[in-house]
């Protein structure tokens, strides 16, 4: 080989290791690496690549706050959307706060999973246990999102007046 085919060699293999240092600093290419991990894998070296957002559940709960009357009659529809980039699950709902045994579900969307825009329509009503009582609670939908559950404030007024027995 000539001076000249020597000095070329010489050039390109200083200009390939030049590149190739440069992507090991910045972390594209790794040497060696975990033999268990996802990435892809050549001639002895690990290429790292982007990976995408991570896949997490969410939900929308409409309405946030119900006025009801009284009776399965009135049962107002709490409607629960997964909203995330995975299934979300929902898990018990329950009535907390004032007068929580003065509110009913229809147990529609208990221990459901919704995949992504899923949609499961939760059917409440008001039901005290005397007549023209009011109430409030709280609706608490538990899910696996992290932090707390999900809530719809709720009021109940039963606009029959209590009757009363005579006296005698």
């Amino acid at each position: 080989m000539s001076t000249r085919g020597v000095a070329i060699t010489a050039a390109l293999i200083a200009a390939c290791a030049t590149i190739t240092a440069a992507l090991i600093t910045s972390g594209q290419i790794k040497i060696g690496g975990d033999p268990a991990s996802s990435d892809t894998k050549r001639g002895g070296m690990t290429e790292t690549r982007p990976r995408g957002p991570k896949k997490a559940p969410n939900i929308a709960v409409t309405p946030k706050s119900l006025n009801l009357c009284a009776s399965v009659n009135c049962a107002e529809e709490v409607r629960i959307l997964s909203t995330g980039t995975a299934t979300l699950k929902i898990l018990e709902i329950e009535f907390e706060g004032e007068s929580p045994g003065s509110f009913q579900h229809d147990g529609a969307c208990a221990n459901q999973d919704l995949d992504v825009d899923d949609e499961c329509v939760l059917r409440v009503w008001f039901e005290p246990a005397t007549a023209g009582a009011s109430g409030s609670a709280v609706l608490v939908i538990h899910q696996n999102l992290p932090g707390k559950p999900t809530y719809v404030r709720l009021s109940g007024q039963d606009d029959q007046q209590p009757t009363t027995e005579p006296t005698g």
